[in-house]
């Protein structure tokens, strides 16, 4: 078994939570509302726009080429058409998102928070452990759903695109390239990298949480400081 497998196995029941949550099965139903989907969305453009930032510092340091180029190639394959496809959801639900102006929610500060910490203070390994639960759990709820077909044409498109065999490829050889660092990592090393894992599957599923609560601050933040 793979250490990125051991470390799933490990957090089983909070992934599980995660990949069968009640948002997803009213996505897949299509019962659940647009308005916690374009909750998502936006808090969702924000996090992939942060998200690439990790992405290529983990590149930077990565230990050979192949490894930066395959990291380099999910900040432009997966990140960026990812955010394509909200910035088209969000218009095609009259909801167009701002890049300039969003604002994230408690959840999504948080969970940025947590990748930049790990990408300051951790080793190429802790920062691959911190990034690899978002990826390896879209490909698992694709997988958990891949049959399903939701009725609404938005949703439909939405899944279709975690449901995409191509998708499973990228993951595997970013699952393959962290099982091969830590291959080679020590006791504390690897120590540090299950922490990493372990605090971002659990903002995986809090992101869901956020969504179905449309969370937001408690005394809100404007969207702009100036004027």
């Amino acid at each position: 078994m793979g250490f990125l497998q051991n470390l799933i196995e490990r957090n089983a029941a909070v992934w599980h939570a995660a990949k069968t949550h009640p948002f997803l099965h009213g996505l897949v139903d299509s019962t659940l509302p647009h308005d916690p989907f374009l909750h998502y969305l936006h808090q969702d453009a924000w996090f992939l726009r942060e998200n690439a930032k990790v992405l290529a510092v983990a590149a930077s340091r990565a230990p050979s080429l192949a490894a930066a180029a395959l990291l380099s190639e999910s900040i432009a394959a997966v990140t960026l058409a990812e955010r394509d496809r909200h910035r088209r959801f969000a218009e095609a639900l009259g909801s167009p998102i701002d890049s300039d102006r969003l604002v994230p929610a408690p959840t999504a500060y948080a969970y940025v928070s947590h990748l930049r910490s790990v990408a300051l203070d951790g080793s190429f390994a802790e920062i691959l452990a911190a990034l690899q639960p978002c990826p390896c759990l879209y490909r698992d709820f694709g997988l958990h759903f891949r049959d399903r077909r939701p009725a609404d044409p938005v949703y439909r498109d939405w899944l279709a695109a975690y449901q995409d065999p191509a998708l499973n490829s990228r993951v595997d050889a970013q699952d393959a390239l962290f099982d091969e660092v830590m291959a080679e990592a020590g006791p504390a090393l690897r120590d540090r990298a299950a922490r990493a894992f372990a605090i971002s599957i659990r903002y995986e599923h809090a992101f869901w949480d956020m969504a179905m609560a449309r969370q937001d601050w408690d005394v809100p933040i404007p969207e702009t400081v100036a004027g």
